[in-house]
């Protein structure tokens, strides 16, 4: 039999089965057994809430003591009231006794605190950190954390940064970026982060007419195959030859953005791959109106000369 056939019968019979299961029938919907003469949903036998109708009420049998317990609407606005804004460990009954609680670490400040807008004693924070350098804790994040919330919550002023350590700040990441070797390392793994990166329309139709036209030549690398000082050229030549093409939009690579014109942004990329003995063609967006004469260009600049 072919398996079409044999998976219409296995389907048919599926379905006489699951049709003739009693646990399949609709439920019916049925009066409320209360006595309203509303009508159930199908399944209940009361509508809700009807269950308890004609049956005497707890809240009568109670005892006073039961009854205390409950509380009522105005002593819930009260509790509620009185919990907003309030200082943790801050009570007036065992106060001492909560703060040095929260200070020496045995309790922990509690996220429903943060959540319910209540603020954190600095104290607590300050004999916290204090006990658990004393105990021999030499937890320095603990203490940049206590920090932390404390500025959250605008307890703790915000540090300022100075100049002084602004200019130190700047000497010490131009130092680490003028290695090339870091350089490279961390824009690859910035690249390798971009999984979803790929040529542009413009790349990719210049791609196909290098590919298509200078055979074995170049590759797309682009998407950060080849970093060379910090920088990634977008075809980078696999032929023996030391050469790069760069295509640069008209817009990203624009005076109205970079403050400088095409003669000098095409000078600065040529002098940074020259650094490294690499050759450099650079482009434009607006010439590949004319396609024929773009591959002409590369063509010479791949078997010509620079």
């Amino acid at each position: 039999m072919k398996p079409e056939v044999t998976r219409q019968k296995i389907s048919e019979s599926l379905k006489k089965t699951w049709e003739s299961d009693p646990r399949r029938k609709k439920k019916e919907a049925k009066l409320c057994e209360c006595g309203c003469g509303g009508m159930a949903k199908p399944g209940n036998r009361f509508i809700s809430g009807h269950n308890r109708r004609g049956k005497p009420s707890p809240w009568k049998n109670a005892t006073p003591e039961q009854k205390a317990k409950v509380y009522t609407l105005e002593r819930n606005t009260k509790i509620s009231n009185t919990l907003k804004g309030r200082i943790v460990g801050d009570r007036k009954k065992g106060a001492e006794t909560a703060k040095a609680n929260y200070a020496s670490g045995k309790r922990k400040l509690p996220k429903s605190a943060f959540k319910l807008g209540c603020k954190v004693d600095p104290d607590i924070l300050i004999k916290r950190s204090a006990t658990r350098k004393s105990h021999g804790y030499k937890d320095e994040a603990t203490e940049l954390k206590m920090k932390e919330i404390g500025r959250k919550t605008g307890l703790l002023p915000k540090k300022p940064i100075t100049d002084e350590t602004s200019i130190k700040l700047t000497e010490k990441l131009n130092k680490r970026w003028s290695d090339p070797i870091f350089k490279d390392r961390v824009v690859k793994k910035w690249m390798k982060t971009c999984a979803t990166l790929k040529p542009n329309k413009q790349e990719f139709f210049l791609n196909s007419n290098i590919q298509l036209n200078l055979p074995n030549e170049y590759i797309f690398s682009g998407d950060g195959k080849i970093i060379l000082g910090g920088k990634c050229p977008d075809w980078f030549n696999i032929n023996g030859k030391k050469k790069v093409v760069e295509l640069f939009g008209d817009y990203w690579h624009g005076e109205s953005k970079t403050g400088r014109t095409k003669e000098q942004e095409e000078i600065l990329r040529k002098s940074h791959f020259a650094k490294y003995g690499f050759a450099t063609l650079v482009i434009w967006e607006s010439e590949l109106k004319n396609m024929d004469s773009v591959v002409d260009k590369i063509r010479n600049f791949t078997y010509g000369g620079n």
